[in-house]
């Protein structure tokens, strides 16, 4: 007997048992046959196999997060606050591509803005529901508006459109007619310039790169999503860095 073996992305591989019998790290193609093997020796079918394990699928607990947002800015941000917490993979998409594809949230803790939720209830798995973002508050960043002692420049800046209109409602109220608010959206973080201000928010993946630009003295991150659901997303993956970070201590 001589079974098929084929990785992704590669050609067909006649395998004979013996090899297999001795391969440090069975082909997940060799398992599913001999699932398939086993399955319909003791009479299942084809049919039956296929519901079952899609099934048993859905109830595993999640491997990776999925983080949604309309804004393709939001999405890369959400993503990159996300993956600075967990050691498992992080994808991202918009709520469009997986009521496209139901198949992106198999396997996934699917984390989303609270508006976007009515729009997927029915294409998530029961077994595993979503996490709600909860966004950070914002008056660590007005106490930092407080503290200005004279007229001043305050600037916003970030890749996400979104972030830009959020972050500007919330301290446009604190700005008043004292200081003057800009914003700048950034298409391309390594070639974009960056607006002159006295005190300036950005997103997190900004915030590396204009830190480091020491004739920018008072740049303040922007962190959306607050500690508490950042800390409830940890609890719903296995090995997070904050969960080894508590270990250690």
């Amino acid at each position: 007997l001589q079974l098929l073996s084929r990785k992704q992305g590669s050609r067909l591989i006649v395998r004979t048992p013996e090899e297999r019998a001795h391969a440090p790290h069975p082909d997940l193609d060799d398992l599913i046959n001999a699932t398939i093997r086993v399955a319909r020796g003791h009479g299942y079918s084809i049919q039956e196999l296929s519901q079952r394990v899609s099934e048993r699928l859905a109830e595993e607990p999640p491997d990776h997060v999925l983080v949604l947002s309309i804004d393709p800015g939001m999405r890369q941000l959400l993503q990159t606050e996300v993956e600075s917490l967990v050691n498992c993979p992080v994808k991202a998409c918009s709520p469009g591509e997986l009521i496209a594809d139901p198949g992106l949230a198999l396997g996934a803790l699917v984390v989303s803005p609270p508006g976007v939720l009515p729009t997927i209830a029915e294409i998530l798995p029961k077994v595993q529901p979503p996490i709600t973002i909860a966004y950070s508050s914002a008056e660590a960043h007005f106490n930092v508006v407080r503290k200005l002692k004279g007229p001043s420049v305050v600037a916003v800046v970030s890749i996400s459109e979104t972030f830009v209109k959020i972050a500007c409602g919330l301290l446009s109220h604190m700005i008043g007619t004292r200081h003057t608010l800009i914003d700048c959206l950034v298409s391309d973080p390594k070639t974009s310039r960056i607006p002159s201000a006295d005190l300036l928010f950005c997103d997190v993946i900004l915030f590396p790169r204009l830190s480091a630009d020491h004739r920018k003295k008072h740049i303040i991150p922007y962190n959306l999503i607050s500690s508490e659901c950042l800390d409830q997303i940890a609890a719903m993956m296995p090995a997070s860095k904050k969960n080894a970070h508590d270990s250690a201590e």
